[in-house]
């Protein structure tokens, strides 16, 4: 059986320089949307504190009965009265304005979690030095693989590439993503095509992303990272039809449109077992081949390999080099089968 991402009728590039006519609808930003997370463990900036609640309007004293033969005070003293109350009613004002303005600077903030993904430029267009007739047979010699499939989306636009960029505090990828009756209620979601190691700050969609359809987590086998083996690029594939609990999702034409959530979850660290020789070399193995992290032999072994790690000159602690603040997702196509 043909793999889903099959180059014949798939290549596509979301968000190319001139954009695609909109009948196409496959540019990433024709998916995105603007909602409140449904995580309901998810604590945006907002959530942090409360706006103080209003103070009640204190009321003016009220003025002590007479007694029997007694004159009313003087004008001054009840002038005085009233300017207390005018003070107090002041204070409740400025006080209620103050609320309204941190209940303002809460949904501001609350706005910019939700939308801190960012559309960037990320690439020039193909390079035609490397998309000649041997590229494409070396890169195609099996025309249903991933690699063939990348090969073919980069060679065949030639304007600037642009993605979505999300860090660890971006938020969520919101998309809302529509299926013709005739589908087979899959999508498939890719970063811009790369050549080469991945930086050491590009997220690990294996290990760092975190998928949500429908507001449920979605994991294996539902949703699964795949990469071809001679190609770094990654790409997301999801087959609705295997979500847990979500009985609409094989009719996913019916949801109109079906919501998925894609978030940046860096690792806290990689450690120093991501690191194996290969081909005599030392290189990052597993669910890390084909990143830069920087794997050297260990002090006299040359048969092991690890990952040297950054000592706090002050406690002498270790850490490592790569910064999850610093690790980004980008995501520029998306495909419906």
């Amino acid at each position: 059986m043909a793999a889903p991402w099959r180059w014949a009728w798939l290549v596509v590039a979301a968000l190319a320089r001139p954009a695609l006519p909109s009948h196409h609808g496959n540019r990433v930003a024709d998916w995105v949307r603007h909602r409140q997370h449904p995580d309901a463990d998810a604590k945006p900036p907002s959530a942090a504190a409360a706006p103080p609640p209003e103070p009640a309007a204190a009321e003016p004293p009220a003025a002590e009965p007479l007694e029997e033969g007694e004159a009313p005070p003087p004008p001054a003293e009840a002038a005085a009265a009233g300017a207390d109350a005018a003070a107090l009613d002041e204070a409740s004002r400025a006080a209620a304005e103050r609320a309204a303005g941190e209940a303002r600077a809460a949904l501001d903030a609350l706005t910019a979690y939700l939308t801190r993904w960012s559309n960037v430029a990320v690439g020039g267009g193909k390079n035609d030095a490397s998309c000649g007739d041997l590229d494409r047979a070396a890169a195609c010699g099996d025309e249903t693989s991933l690699e063939c499939f990348s090969h073919e989306m980069a060679c065949s636009h030639g304007g600037q590439t642009r993605a979505f960029e999300g860090f660890a505090g971006s938020g969520p990828l919101q998309l809302d993503i529509d299926f013709s009756r005739a589908a087979r209620c899959a999508v498939l979601i890719s970063e811009p095509t790369t050549t080469g190691p991945r930086p050491i700050t590009t997220a690990n969609w294996k290990t760092e992303l975190k998928v949500t359809v429908e507001g449920a987590p979605c994991g294996p086998p539902a949703c699964v990272a795949v990469g071809g083996d001679g190609d770094p690029t990654q790409s997301l594939y999801i087959d609705l039809a295997q979500v847990p609990d979500c009985d609409e999702c094989s009719t996913c034409w019916m949801l109109q449109p079906v919501h998925v959530d894609l978030e940046v979850a860096p690792l806290p660290e990689l450690g120093a077992d991501v690191c194996a020789l290969r081909d005599g070399a030392c290189a990052a193995a597993g669910d890390w081949a084909h990143y830069d992290l920087g794997c050297t032999p260990r002090p006299n072994r040359k048969d092991a390999c690890w990952r040297p790690l950054l000592r706090n000159v002050y406690s002498g602690e270790l850490s490592d080099v790569r910064n999850p603040q610093m690790v980004r997702a980008l995501v520029n196509s998306i495909v419906v089968l």
